[in-house]
């Protein structure tokens, strides 16, 4: 397909979904797919699933109403990029909902609170802003006397600062807003350790597992982002580092600004937008590549993006959100590859049976261990 012929692709999906936009639910029938099928060309051919049609725009239904071209994205995403097949299969029948964890907060004292049911112990919190419904930890509250500088306790004469370690668990992600305004997502199954209030001359946090910074610049304070296995230093920028202890690669992707890598390599590493740095702990070797960088940060708005991604990895993003095992029989089906946009937080049934519907893998669940193998 020309340029031309997809931008008019384009906008005849975006009126299209302002016509979707304008019906219930109910009204997402046979004809809008052959409707939608008439009007590309380029459909010809396809099978179009209509409850993965469904599935999709009521998963995104938040995201559509904020801006048509995004809804455009989803339907021609889904329908250019996933091959649709009719091929008969056992389909997931069981509900499988995000794992049930607590969010925690580990105090300077050794004790852990509970942030859902933290909302009638602030002091413990040293006077932090608790938004349980929004998912949110602020210390950027003004005239808060338990951290400001002056009120410090002190060691030697010195500022001792206080840390707070926010720790979520798999099935759940948490954002927190620094005491210098600097917002971090935390994703599932991670830990972020922070001062309650930074030192005046610089800024250092320490992650395990995966956060995504949006950081202010402050030119006397550089940020330090430290992980297992290196270090980040930044002065304002956004990136997103993916640590996990059972993973071979770690991975810092800058989306704007600039970092470096100034420790535990031979010389200082410095990364540019759309770049990542690849660090393996097996050969100890690095890479640096340019990378699209949605494909390592959608999860922040509760959403995978895929590009030819292989099974495999795709499954070690849904073990950190479902309280499930995945067995392969077929070591084969590790690389089988997608590409779209998948939800998180939504029924893992439903996804598995739409991955189903458009490849040669099927899933069945025995317990909670989801077993994958190819269609027979």
């Amino acid at each position: 397909m020309n340029k031309e012929l997809f931008e008019q692709a384009i906008k005849e999906a975006e009126e299209l979904s302002r016509t979707i936009l304008s019906r219930e639910d109910e009204a997402l029938d046979d004809s809008l797919v052959q409707d939608y099928a008439q009007r590309h060309k380029y459909l010809k051919g396809l099978r179009v699933d209509r409850a993965w049609m469904k599935f999709m725009l009521r998963a995104n239904r938040g995201l559509i109403l904020k801006a048509s071209s995004v809804a455009a994205a989803v339907v021609i995403a889904f329908f250019t990029l996933f091959e649709f097949n009719d091929n008969a299969q056992e389909q997931i029948a069981a509900n499988i909902y995000p794992a049930e964890g607590t969010v925690t907060i580990k105090l300077p004292s050794g004790e852990t609170v509970a942030l859902e049911q933290a909302q009638n112990q602030q002091g413990k919190l040293e006077g932090a802003n608790l938004d349980v419904e929004g998912k949110e930890i602020s210390y950027l509250a003004k005239g808060n006397e338990a951290v400001s500088s002056g009120n410090r306790p002190k060691k030697g004469g010195i500022d001792e600062l206080q840390y707070h370690e926010l720790i979520i668990p798999k099935g759940k992600s948490f954002s927190l807003v620094l005491s210098d305004g600097t917002k971090v997502w935390v994703n599932a199954e991670s830990s972020i350790r922070y001062p309650v209030e930074f030192a005046s001359n610089q800024r250092e946090v320490i992650v395990e597992g995966e956060a995504f910074f949006d950081v202010v610049k402050d030119k006397s304070r550089p940020f330090i982002v430290k992980t297992a296995d290196y270090s980040i230093r930044v002065l304002g920028t956004k990136f997103n580092v993916k640590s996990y202890k059972d993973e071979n690669v770690v991975a810092t992707t800058l989306v704007s600004g600039s970092i470096s890598i100034p420790s535990g390599f031979a010389e200082e590493k410095v990364i540019a937008p759309g770049e990542q740095f690849r660090f393996n702990r097996e050969d100890k070797t690095v890479a640096i590549e340019r990378v699209d960088t949605e494909l390592y940060t959608s999860w922040i708005n509760s959403s995978i993006k895929l590009n030819g991604t292989p099974l495999n990895e795709i499954v070690l993003q849904l073990k950190r959100r479902y309280d499930v095992q995945f067995v392969f029989e077929d070591e084969d089906l590790k690389d089988s590859t997608f590409t779209g946009v998948i939800p998180l937080n939504e029924n893992l049934s439903v996804i598995l049976n739409m991955f189903s519907k458009v490849s040669s893998v099927q899933f069945r669940v025995e317990d909670n261990v989801v077993i994958v193998s190819k269609k027979s």
